[in-house]
């Protein structure tokens, strides 16, 4: 994947979308987004969203690539469906990918407060996924859903997502995942110098059986990444989850 061309944001959509043809050709497998073309809903910003250079960045930088109809795939396509209508759909209850009857469905994460989903749209899936940290480090009470997006859209181009493994299927899905993002914005105030920021975590979502979403937990450590972002924690100590299991490179008694 080195010999790949990386496109800055600014050129054409058209340019990346070809490479992205000729990618998909090689058997690279792109993200399946249902409803994004729904013509019934409220777009948050008066219209559905580009997904092109999100999804160069995927494939490009994604660590697996799940064929069509595996279980890694569905569940994949699912939350990535799910992430598209709960950040763009301003009316939760045009959102396909839950369960819409009221009180059923839930997000939460580390078993910090767990939203409904009136609560969740108005909050903003960062603010809900994060609720629980410092308030040094990400203050829920104070950040709108525009200003957390605006926090993290500020400090990427595209900040991608996979499943990495599912671990137990439906109807409670278990799986790991990969969040990352080349640092080539400014986030209060620090710039960053195109370094990669990885973040690792897993997850608990039950489903009912035509696979919409009822309740999502999520496990991971939002800490060390705002403070890489902030410039106080190293990049490369992000890697290959390090922040989340711990160094597992040695014994412990090979590191005194």
């Amino acid at each position: 994947m080195s010999s790949l061309k990386s496109f800055p944001i600014e050129d054409s959509k058209k340019k990346i979308r070809d490479e992205l043809d000729k990618l998909k050709a090689k058997g690279l497998t792109e993200p399946i987004r249902s409803h994004l073309h729904d013509v019934d809903c409220t777009w948050r910003y008066g219209s559905k969203p580009d997904y092109t250079i999100a999804d160069y960045e995927f494939i490009t930088g994604k660590t697996q690539n799940h064929s069509e109809g595996s279980l890694e795939k569905i569940v994949e396509d699912l939350v990535k469906t799910w992430e598209m209508e709960s950040s763009h759909k301003s009316e939760v209850n045009e959102w396909k990918t839950i369960e819409q009857e009221d009180g059923v469905y839930h997000l939460s994460a580390n078993n910090w407060k767990s939203y409904d989903k009136k609560e969740a749209i108005i909050a903003g899936n960062y603010n809900v996924l994060m609720h629980g940290c410092p308030k040094s480090i990400w203050d829920t009470e104070s950040y709108s859903f525009e200003d957390s997006h605006h926090l993290i859209r500020n400090s990427f181009k595209a900040f991608p997502w996979e499943v990495l493994k599912v671990l137990s299927p439906p109807p409670t899905v278990t799986f790991t995942w990969r969040h990352w993002g080349k640092f080539t914005g400014n986030y209060k105030g620090n710039e960053g110098k195109g370094e990669l920021l990885e973040m690792f975590g897993f997850a608990i979502a039950r489903v009912s059986p035509d696979l919409k979403i009822e309740d999502i937990k999520i496990f991971y450590d939002p800490d060390s990444f705002i403070q890489a972002l902030e410039g106080k924690t190293d990049a490369k100590e992000l890697s290959c989850a390090k922040k989340l299991i711990g160094d597992v490179s040695c014994p412990f008694i090979s590191k005194s």
